[in-house]
């Protein structure tokens, strides 16, 4: 028992998240396959058939079109049953084989607005729980269908009411009438006044059309409103100049340093124990060299020992000379005055890196530059040298005037997860940079190109209901 109720609530679920006529007509004769075995399925409305199980599409004005359609309208008056040959006529029983299975289950369900009729079709025997599986879904499907044509109706009968009183408004015959019906303003009690709100009144659909047309010649200029931060212009990055361990972490982040501050100790400690080794082990090659020149003098064996020791010296320096440039490394400075920009030293120390990998960023003080992330549905007509006008989170009376510099082409995602495109605006000259610093939030107003009052006006209702259109 379990098992079918769980099927049936699928299917029901699948039912209640139709959102077109069309997509119900194409599920009641494709879904139910998954439950129910059958080869064949027709739905007709109104004793014409619809839609087909499968891909198959016919032509209204085919043989096999015409062939379906006298089958539905013969049996319309048939309780839901399996098709019996006493049920149609000579004609229709002829061509059966070509269009249908032996076993074929018809259903019929009447509403006050159609007529539907189902026919499902296959070689073997139909039992009692599948007609009832059947009987179920479809009364479920059915439900469905008069509820979206209810919906439909009823968004056709307002349009149509929209369109009455849209037509009626303009019908000058009709505000003319009106108008001669009203007191002139010497015989109003309010005068002029009153008289002049009467004729408003009646002629304010055309007053609203005059101002929606001379909103076309009205120049305006475009704008948005984005998140944004204030973020340092052209960093330097600090990077790991070797593969090690981060030791020591001698600053902290948003702190001004000078040129040549240490800032990161990486872990020397395996590099300071080759580096003994290796020069302990050339100390004695070279005591070595020193005795075999001495028996060279004698002995022609101790000479052709030589050049071998001399190359083992020469590769041992090199690895010296490797591991002092790597010792040389471990202490990371900074490469300029400026600002560090990172994440607090705990997160860092202990930190496995290699060779090139990021650790920190190094602006130049009071070198900024506004970034702005427009949201894809807010996108303007946006170009180089655009005004930009920012304001802080913390501070919303101090403006900050800038231009656009840089503008993507395609939407990404930032570290917030804002999906949208990167724009880079740069401070202007002389702008009040003091009370904002890098890594302020804020909102950036965006100028963009001109266009006419009723585009800027009207750009979001046109947005929402292009996707309907």
């Amino acid at each position: 028992m379990a098992e079918p109720l769980n099927q049936f609530l699928e299917i029901k679920k699948t039912i209640d998240e139709a959102e077109t006529l069309e997509h119900l007509q194409f599920f009641s004769v494709n879904t139910p396959f998954k439950y129910i075995k059958y080869k064949k399925a027709i739905l007709a409305i109104n004793c014409n058939p619809i839609k087909f199980s499968g891909s198959e599409n016919i032509d209204h004005n085919s043989n096999s079109y015409h062939w379906y359609k006298d089958l539905f309208l013969s049996i319309k008056k048939l309780p839901s049953k399996v098709i019996d040959n006493k049920d149609l006529s000579q004609k229709i029983i002829q061509e059966w084989s070509t269009h249908l299975f032996s076993q074929s289950y018809y259903l019929s369900i009447s509403t006050n607005n159609y007529h539907f009729s189902f026919i499902f079709s296959r070689q073997n025997k139909w039992t009692e729980e599948e007609k009832k599986f059947l009987n179920l879904i479809i009364n479920s499907w059915v439900m469905k269908y008069e509820l979206i044509t209810l919906q439909k109706n009823r968004l056709q009968s307002f349009l149509k009411t929209i369109q009455k009183s849209i037509f009626k408004s303009l019908d000058i015959k009709y505000k003319l009438e009106q108008l001669r019906q009203i007191k002139t303003f010497s015989e109003s009690k309010w005068g002029i006044f009153q008289f002049t709100y009467q004729v408003i009144s009646i002629f304010k659909a055309y007053l609203i059309l005059i101002l929606i047309s001379l909103s076309f010649f009205v120049p305006t200029t475009m704008t948005v409103i984005s998140p944004a931060e204030i973020v340092p212009l052209n960093p330097t990055q600090i990077k790991s100049p070797r593969d090690g361990i981060i030791e020591s972490i001698y600053i902290e982040p948003n702190t001004l340093v000078e040129h040549g501050t240490p800032l990161i100790q990486l872990d020397d400690k395996e590099l300071k124990t080759k580096y003994l080794m290796i020069d302990k082990t050339v100390d004695t090659l070279n005591e070595e060299l020193r005795q075999r020149r001495m028996k060279s003098l004698k002995d022609d064996d101790s000479r052709g020992k030589l050049v071998e020791i001399e190359g083992k010296i020469k590769q041992a320096q090199l690895e010296l000379d490797f591991l002092k440039d790597q010792l040389n490394k471990s202490t990371i400075d900074a490469a300029h005055n400026g600002l560090i920009l990172s994440d607090h030293s705990s997160e860092l120390l202990g930190k496995p890196v290699i060779t090139g990998e990021p650790l920190m960023k190094l602006a130049k003080n009071n070198e900024m530059e506004i970034e702005v992330w427009l949201d894809i549905d807010e996108l303007i007509d946006l170009e180089v040298g655009g005004k930009v006008k920012f304001f802080s989170l913390s501070n919303p009376f101090n403006t900050i005037d800038g231009k656009i510099q840089y503008i993507a082409h395609q939407p990404s995602l930032n570290s917030k997860n804002i999906y949208g495109y990167k724009i880079r605006a740069l401070i202007n000259e002389g702008a009040v940079k003091k009370n904002i610093r890098v890594g302020y939030a804020g909102y950036a107003k965006l100028y963009g190109k001109q266009t006419s009052f009723f585009k800027w006006f009207f750009k979001k209702p046109i947005q929402f209901f292009r996707r309907f259109i």
